[in-house]
This record gives structure tokens, sequence and C-alpha cells, in this order.
């Protein structure tokens, strides 16, 4: 795919033009290992209520690994679209195992991984900002924990409906007990 238009259905027919060209996908180009290296996108430009373009975007690669993304740039000067969350950021880095350990555009400072499973663990936002993931054996995601500046907010997944409730149900393989309201017994 090279490119993409941007059409409406009016008056029973599919129109595209330039005065309803809204959000067309072009310029999109390839390395030699088939990674994107280029897009430019259009869509509604912030403060206004005009459409054009709203991502100018190129795309590095590292010249070891050929596939990991190392750096983005933005040559749009819409302020709507790709934004790096943490100014002036620079690029990713990678583990062994080629799983990012930071995004510099998103502000992760790190992340730590299961062992057997390459799954997340813990993604770090700062010193005090993160996200971590509990799994089972087979790598089903059980409970995820957000924490802000030490708040904590949660869901668990499976056999709980979130952990901050008391437990109304539980799952298994034969089908699901249910805590009787009445008499509190399953």
């Amino acid at each position: 795919m090279t490119a993409s238009s941007y059409r409406e259905y009016i008056s029973g027919s599919w129109i595209g033009n330039s005065s309803i060209d809204r959000y067309t996908v072009s310029g999109i180009t390839y390395d030699l290992n088939g990674n994107l290296s280029g897009i430019t996108r259009s869509g509604l430009q912030s403060g206004t209520a005009t459409f054009g373009v709203i991502d100018q975007m190129g795309y590095s690669y590292d010249a070891t690994y050929g596939n990991q993304l190392s750096t983005i740039t933005e040559n749009a000067s819409i302020t709507k679209g790709f934004k790096k969350v943490t100014a002036g950021a620079t690029g990713y880095t990678y583990d062994n195992n080629g799983n990012v350990n930071a995004d510099g555009y998103r502000g992760i400072t790190a992340t730590t991984y299961n062992n057997y499973l390459n799954l997340p663990l813990k993604v770090a936002f700062g010193a005090t900002n993160y996200v971590e993931y509990t799994y089972d054996a087979n790598g089903v995601k059980w409970k995820k924990i957000k924490s802000k500046s030490h708040v904590w907010s949660g869901h668990s997944y499976g056999a709980y409906r979130s952990f901050a409730e008391k437990i109304r149900c539980s799952h298994c393989i034969i089908g699901r007990s249910q805590i009787c309201e009445q008499h509190g017994a399953v």
C-alpha cells in the first residue's frame, strides 16, 4: 500500500475530491526490508475546522538489527497527530530478545519482561508511574494495575471482576460458580 483516499457517501454515490478529502494517507514508503520509512496523514487540524496534513513522519531503523525502529521524525508543523509525550525525546531501546525496553516518545523509561513467555510484567513511566501485569502459566492476562504517583487502580481478568470488589463469581473449566446473595453459599 502506498496511499489511501477518503470518500464520503453523499446522495447515493461515493464522493472523493479536494473539498471532501479529509482523512487521506499518502507518501507511504518502505525500506528494502519492508519496514515503513515514511507516511503523510491528513486529518482535522488542531484548533480549526480545517482539514490538512497533520503528520509527515519518517522512520529510521537500527543499522545492526535492520528491523528495530530507532527514531521517528515528525516534519509537520501541526500539533495534532503523532505527539512526543517527553519533549526532546529520542528513540527506542531494546533488550536481547528484541523487546522494547524504553520508548522516549511515549515516556516509557523501563519495561520488565517475563523470562519464559516474554510478556511485559511492568512498564514504568518515570519513578512513580507504572503499569503492572499478572499472567497465568499459559500467558493469559489476569490482572492489570496502574499506579500514578502511588495512587492505584486496576482490573482483574478471568475469575475476578475487579480486585477492588469482593469476589462475586469464579470461572473454571466445567463452568462457573456464583455466590448466592441470600445465603452466601456457592
